[in-house]
């Protein structure tokens, strides 16, 4: 009973966690957009280029912990 209740506490704080990178992905993604349209098309590459890494390190935290992943790329 107790490991249940660890495995639950732990899969919330993991959820957490990745909301978070999706949050981050999300509003870099945006803010990269906004950038393109005001005719910042070199710096907006970079601002995309942080997304994709918000991405990469929540696949790498999952796969450390042998989580399948829980936000869409």
């Amino acid at each position: 009973m107790e490991h249940d209740d660890m495995t639950k506490k732990k899969g919330g704080e993991l959820e957490i966690i990745a909301r978070q990178f999706g949050f981050a992905r999300d509003q870099l993604s945006a803010v990269a957009d906004r950038m393109e349209r005001a005719g910042f098309g070199d710096l907006a590459g970079e601002v995309r280029l942080l997304a994709g890494s918000a991405q990469f390190f929540l696949g790498e935290f999952e796969r450390e912990r042998g989580n399948a992943p829980t936000v869409e790329a």
